[in-house]
C-alpha cells in the first residue's frame, strides 16, 4: 500500500536513462543515485549526473574494486574536467565536483 511499482526493460543491466525518464514522467527529477563504480559509471557516461561526491578516507581496506568504471581515454585532453570543492570531513576529504555535459553538448 502506498508504493508504485515501476517496471522497465533490462538486458545484463538497466538503462540508466530509462531510470530517469520514468521517474520523471510520475514527477521526481531530482535523485540521489548511491551505487558502485559500474552503476556510477554508466550515469556519468549517459551524461546523467549533474553532482557527484567522492570521500577519501586515510586507510588501506585491501583489494578490491578500482574506482570507477569509466571508458577510457586516449588522452588527458580528452579527461573530463569539471568544477569541484573539497570539504575536510574530520581526517576524511569529500570532494563535491559539478558534472556538466560533455564538450560540445548541451545540459
Amino acid at each position: 500500500e502506498g508504493v508504485e511499482v515501476i517496471t522497465l526493460p533490462r538486458n545484463d543491466w538497466i538503462a540508466p536513462k530509462d531510470i530517469v525518464d520514468a521517474l520523471s514522467n510520475i514527477g521526481l527529477n531530482h535523485l540521489l543515485i548511491e551505487g558502485g563504480a559500474i552503476t556510477i559509471a554508466q550515469f556519468i557516461e549517459a551524461d546523467l549526473l549533474t553532482r557527484l561526491h567522492v570521500a577519501i578516507a586515510p586507510m588501506l581496506i585491501g583489494a578490491g574494486p578500482q574506482g570507477l568504471t569509466l571508458s577510457p581515454v586516449a588522452t588527458l585532453a580528452q579527461a573530463r574536467r569539471f568544477k569541484s570543492k573539497t570539504y575536510c570531513l574530520g581526517s576524511d576529504v569529500l570532494f563535491d565536483c559539478e558534472l556538466g555535459p560533455r564538450e560540445g553538448q548541451t545540459a
